[in-house]
């Protein structure tokens, strides 16, 4: 047909040691401006390597998160959370905890929320670390003091990537 194909085949260099690469080959105009095979490949298996450990890191994480006893979720740099752990689920509900379905700061007893909401707030504008104590509401409506706190994740720049609390 004409198209380039992609794949990955696994070789070994000239020192013998394995490698992977990915290829993509196809036809493609040569010196002449006749047309002829052509193929590009590149180790990529340091990034390959990375990319699974990064994976295994992730997933032990995740493990160590959902079965941890204390409530967890993480946010994004805006301070919007993205994940809550089975705990927060169970306490609050699955709808609250929904993605797109609002901020834990939505779950505190209307005497905090000013206050902790506020305290969240600047600790997402200034980038600081955040630590209240407030009530939050249980699926059930009750109400359980709880003490929440934050850490910015931050990258290279020095910029929040994330937030991760509990």
């Amino acid at each position: 047909t004409g198209d380039a194909v992609r794949f990955e085949a696994r070789a070994r260099n000239p020192e013998g040691e394995r490698l992977l690469s990915a290829v993509v080959c196809g036809i493609g105009p040569g010196p002449t401006g006749r047309e002829r095979f052509c193929y590009i490949s590149e180790d990529v298996t340091e990034r390959r390597h990375a990319e699974d450990a990064l994976r295994e890191s992730e997933a032990r994480f995740r493990a160590l998160v959902e079965t941890m006893p204390q409530m967890v979720f993480s946010a994004t740099p805006d301070g919007v959370a993205d994940y809550f752990n089975g705990r927060w689920r169970e306490y609050a509900g699955e709808d609250a905890c929904a993605v797109g379905a609002g901020s834990w700061t939505d779950r505190l007893h209307e005497d905090d929320a000013p206050a902790v909401s506020g305290a969240w707030s600047r600790a997402v504008a200034e980038g600081t670390d955040f630590s209240a104590e407030c009530r939050l509401r249980g699926r059930d409506g009750s109400w359980r003091w709880f003490l929440v706190r934050a850490h910015a994740v931050r990258g290279r720049r020095g910029e929040v990537q994330r937030w991760l609390g509990a």
